[in-house]
């Protein structure tokens, strides 16, 4: 059976201290891996200033959604960063107004539709808090959280990422042991 999103879904927890260095390491790994060019990291970060996507689930809890339509995209990816500790994003509906996020889904999508397609599922999944906590508490590499986070985003598979001598590379099976 064929996947309902046909790209890939990458997974990190990371670190940093604002919502332009999460989209910029995010967006980094997305040029390295091949799925976009150059540029696309620039456009995302323009559409952020302007366009905030950041969502307050109550408690603390927050999401956001960066992403940008018209930039060409070479391969469809989902890139969900977990981060260690919370970085303060606009507020998708009042975007003077900040939200501590957890949680970030960076998506790259060519085609319109896929790109709708992506967004509803995303914003499907954070409706369940109790996935949303999961994956915030989530190492990045759980095999339940990561199949989880597959059969929500409707993908094929997960690959959990980590740094190696500066750049990203897929966990490997021993390492998310």
């Amino acid at each position: 059976m064929k996947p309902a999103f046909e790209g890939d879904v990458y997974l990190r927890r990371m670190t940093a201290k604002t919502w332009r260095g999460v989209i910029t390491v995010a967006g980094s790994d997305l040029v390295r891996l091949g799925n976009v060019g150059a540029d696309y990291v620039t456009k995302v970060l323009e559409r952020e200033a302007s366009l905030p996507t950041g969502l307050d689930l109550g408690g603390g809890l927050g999401v956001a959604i960066p992403h940008v339509s018209g930039v060409p995209v070479d391969r469809p990816a989902v890139y969900v960063a977990i981060l260690e500790r919370p970085v303060m994003f606009g507020l998708m509906q009042a975007p003077s107004d900040l939200t501590p996020v957890r949680l970030v889904f960076l998506i790259a999508v060519g085609a319109a539709a896929a790109h709708l397609g992506v967004l509803q599922r995303v914003v499907t999944a954070i409706q369940d808090r109790e996935f949303v906590l999961s994956l915030a508490a989530s190492d990045g590499a759980d095999p339940g959280v990561v199949r989880d986070l597959a059969d929500r985003l409707g993908a094929a598979q997960v690959t959990p990422l980590h740094r190696v001598g500066g750049h990203t590379a897929p966990t490997t099976e021993s390492e998310s042991a």
